[in-house]
């Protein structure tokens, strides 16, 4: 795939996009919707420098002034909104996208009858641990770590099929603080792309690291996608669309550095100005550290850190900005099929991005 780099005008969101290579077994049934309600479980990642408020529906931001604060406590927002989006094709043709609500996806591809049991954002800190360790009271969050739906634990008494605080177990801890939650595609119909479901359940760990460097002004997302629907989806892309909002938002530009896989925005000029504003300008980006996973003999990928031989992590394979409705460079239209589109690095008439 042909990757870019572009300078362009103020901008309202962009979506760096890596092509995803993945299916299941294909059956007849096709997944029903559930009749869950949207998500309402807020908290916030705020371990290091940075304070992002995590949503149980997969937004991160979406709340001023509170969404993405770099630093946490200077009031100044870096990111208004950002999400995921993966979308493919159905064995017919037909473009599934997901959009999401709490909970697992069961063996059959449904999604829980109720989705507000799992609307919820679990959390853990460096000092929540080191208060139990000292004898302190465990955490909500400790005792009812979900670890049965897929939440990583670090496991203390040699047996991997339970989870027990009192023998040694204990939630695993990246960093300074890690969230951890699952939502499915299947608990309504969709509002925004009007697709049917895929049945896919996706486990979120977010995490922060305290440091003296740059990376006090990081925040990591990992996503385990899993398909548990009854068909496979075809020529999957998974991507990040964002609206970052970078201060004064009214001079922003976005770019993207394909030598590093990095999309970014910055400050037009050499002032961002205003009561929101940074006073210097300033930048943030967005790079997959380990995407999706490919064959290629005689390389190493990763998946969630750990080495798969004979094979490698695909990095951004398109980036692209969508501003008002002014085509073909506007925001995605609903129902339709620009989304799609923009992952695979295709604008809304079509053209493919050069």
């Amino acid at each position: 795939m042909t990757q870019t780099w572009h300078t362009l005008p103020t901008m309202s969101g962009f979506v760096l996009a890596a092509i995803l290579l993945a299916g299941s077994v294909s059956m007849t049934r096709a997944q029903t919707p559930g009749t869950c309600q949207p998500g309402q479980a807020v908290v916030y990642l705020d371990g290091n420098n940075v304070r992002a408020r995590l949503h149980s529906n997969g937004g991160i931001g979406g709340e001023p002034p509170e969404s993405y604060v770099v630093p946490k406590d200077g009031g100044v927002e870096a990111i208004f909104s950002a999400t995921i989006w993966v979308a493919g094709l159905d064995p017919s043709g037909e473009i599934r996208f997901a959009e999401y609500w709490p909970g697992p996806v069961d063996s059959l591809g449904n999604a829980p009858p109720d989705c507000s049991t799992y609307d919820h954002v679990y959390t853990v800190t460096r000092s929540d641990l080191e208060t139990f360790e000292a004898g302190g009271l465990a955490t909500a969050d400790m005792m009812d770590w979900p670890w049965k739906l897929g939440a990583p634990v670090q496991d203390g008494d040699g047996d991997p099929d339970n989870y027990d605080l009192a023998t040694g177990d204990r939630p695993v801890l990246i960093g300074e603080q890690t969230a951890w939650w699952v939502m499915n595609d299947v608990g309504n119909v969709k509002q925004w792309s009007a697709t049917e479901p895929i049945g896919l359940e996706v486990q979120v760990t977010a995490f922060a690291y305290r440091t003296d460097d740059a990376l006090d002004n990081i925040t990591f997302y990992r996503y385990r996608l899993v398909n548990k629907g009854s068909e496979p989806l075809n020529e999957t892309y998974f991507g990040i669309w964002s609206d970052p909002d970078l201060g004064n938002a009214a001079d922003d530009f976005v770019g993207s550095d394909s030598t590093i896989g990095l999309g970014f925005a910055y400050n037009a000029d050499n002032e961002d100005e205003g009561e929101n504003g940074y006073g210097i300008p300033p930048a943030v980006g967005f790079k997959f550290v380990q995407g999706p996973i490919v064959p290629a003999p005689g390389d190493t990928g990763y998946v969630g850190g750990v080495p798969v031989p004979d094979s490698r992590n695909l990095g951004m394979t398109a980036f692209l900005w969508g501003y008002g409705s002014t085509a073909p460079y506007g925001t995605p239209s609903l129902s339709t099929d620009d989304p799609y589109q923009y992952l695979q690095g295709i604008w809304r008439d079509g053209t493919p991005v050069t």
